[in-house]
């Protein structure tokens, strides 16, 4: 039976730009000197290092680990040595420092394997038991590849407890110049297709389906020949950007619309992106953490392509192995044109999010942007139906309550504002600057809550200590057990309140 599509809001036809990378095999590198892993590259909690300066690690290793549920484990992508934890430039739009574990790789690097590794045979996976499949899922460190970094055994366990009625496997790569989701299918279609039907499988699924773009038609071809199971629906949709989005591609799929505010759990599907799927499986059948990624470097180079690169690998040494450019005249961006951020220092390292680097000139000719002269053609083009505009005006002078009020965290920073905008405002970097802003402000308002939740306690137990007397120990030992549980009650309170206040669920 052939499954109707639907469309969505706004969105762009754009030109793909795909040519010089789709048909190439990806090719491996050399390792570099030194890797660089920042501990903050994903979403939730920084990880933490477990591993000292002068340690040697084997490939695979634990390295940095977090007792946080939103958190991610990140390992040794090569053997070597920890020379340094401290801060080094990363991709980030404002060119910040992020703290990162430097592991000098030896010249073997990446061929030992970690004591942990475990090698399981794919059709042995059916019988393992869930729970030890989601156990290996967590400790191998994997997020979401597709770009949000979302820590992939969080989305697993929640979607256990609820009622999965279709699980997506998201390979629809509708950013120009982009192919690394498009090679990967073409060369691991066996193993993406592995990772859905376990995926599937974990999270009682419904019905699981892949999807992928009209114009890849290579990679549609692999997964159809590598999928005989009849509850695995392959199908390709519109190349229409930002079909690939995660909300976007649902309501294609299925005709859902996810409401402001929640996710695509709480109306009964789950997603994942064909790398992340991959990794899954990976992780359960071989035991195998989340240390390399393809990467497309691609744009106005000698040598474009898609490579196997070790997460932690400086850009500047992926930009090398396919040809010298001159900074002086062009520029690049970590991500595709549209969502990507410029990379301000190429020293900077990859991360697992990291799906692109692109080579374009520098407009010398380019104007500054001009006052925005209110033509509306930002309003049809966004694919959450927000009001672009008045969400500048707000951003712009810091407006924060109402630019929330304009459900400025439903924007998905997929630019098609800015793309269409005749005064050429950048209007995605004031959205994340605006959002930037709110979380910061999240963060001081929380800390602030903590401080008078301590004070209070503080003052409340000096207040019952002079009423009951000092030698009533046991007494006061009660009233500090309450405090603390008051004290963290009002913390829970005071980060919940953060989070609606940003939109979040």
């Amino acid at each position: 039976m052939t499954r109707n599509l639907y469309s969505f809001s706004g969105g762009l036809k754009l030109e793909p730009h795909k040519e010089s990378t789709c048909h190439i095999p990806t090719r491996s590198i050399s390792p570099p000197k030194a890797l660089y892993l920042p501990l903050q590259q994903h979403i939730g909690a920084t990880a933490q290092p477990c591993v000292a300066i002068g340690q040697h690690v084997v490939a695979g290793e634990l390295i940095a680990d977090t007792p946080d549920y939103v958190g991610m484990r990140l390992h040794a992508p090569a053997s070597g040595i920890i020379s340094s934890i401290d801060n080094f430039p990363v991709i980030h739009p404002s060119g910040l420092y992020g703290r990162c574990i430097e592991l000098r790789p030896e010249n073997d690097a990446g061929v030992q394997q970690s004591e942990m590794d475990r090698h399981i045979r794919a059709d042995e996976l059916q019988n393992e038991p869930l729970a030890t499949i989601r156990e290996r899922i967590e400790l191998a460190g994997i997020v979401g590849l597709g770009g949000a970094g979302f820590p992939t055994h969080v989305k697993i366990n929640e979607g256990s407890t609820q009622q999965v009625e279709t699980l997506i496997i998201n390979g629809v790569e509708c950013e120009p110049y982009i192919t690394c989701d498009d090679r990967l299918i073409q060369e691991f279609a066996e193993e993406v297709v592995a990772g859905a039907k376990l995926l599937s499988r974990t999270l009682a699924a419904s019905q699981c389906i892949i999807a992928v773009e009209d114009d890849m038609q290579d990679a549609l071809q692999a997964l159809r020949e590598n999928s005989s199971d009849d509850d695995i629906e392959i199908l390709s949709v519109p190349a229409r950007y930002p079909a690939g989005s995660e909300k976007q591609l649902i309501t294609v799929l299925t005709g859902k619309e996810v409401p402001s505010g929640l996710l695509p759990i709480n109306v009964g599907i789950a997603t994942v992106n064909v790398a992340t799927s991959r990794a899954i499986f990976r992780a359960a059948s071989e035991g195998e953490p989340l240390t390399r990624r393809i990467v497309t470097v691609t744009g106005e180079i000698a040598n474009p392509g898609n490579v196997h690169a070790m997460i932690g690998t400086p850009v500047q040494h992926l930009l090398d192995q396919c040809g010298r450019f001159d900074p002086r005249t062009h520029r690049v961006l970590g991500g595709g044109p549209m969502m990507g951020v410029e990379i301000q220092d190429t020293s900077a390292p990859i991360t697992k999010t990291t799906n692109c680097l692109l080579v374009i000139a520098r407009d010398e000719e380019a104007k500054p942007p001009s006052a925005c002269i209110r033509c509306g053609d930002c309003l049809p083009v966004c694919p959450v139906k927000l009001q672009p505009q008045q969400l500048y005006e707000a951003s712009r002078v810091a407006d924060v309550d109402v630019a929330q009020d304009l459900h400025l965290f439903d924007c998905i920073e997929c630019g098609c504002c800015s793309y269409v905008c005749p005064s050429k405002i950048p209007l995605v970097d004031y959205f994340r600057f605006a959002k930037s802003s709110i979380e910061a402000l999240d963060v001081d308002r929380s800390d602030a809550d903590h401080a008078r939740a301590l004070y209070e306690r503080r003052e409340y137990r000096l207040s019952s200590a002079e009423t009951i007397g000092a030698n009533e120990e046991a007494t006061l030992a009660d009233i500090s057990s309450l405090d603390v549980g008051q004290l963290q009650g009002e913390v829970r309170d005071a980060v919940a309140r953060s989070a609606k206040r940003r939109g979040k669920p």
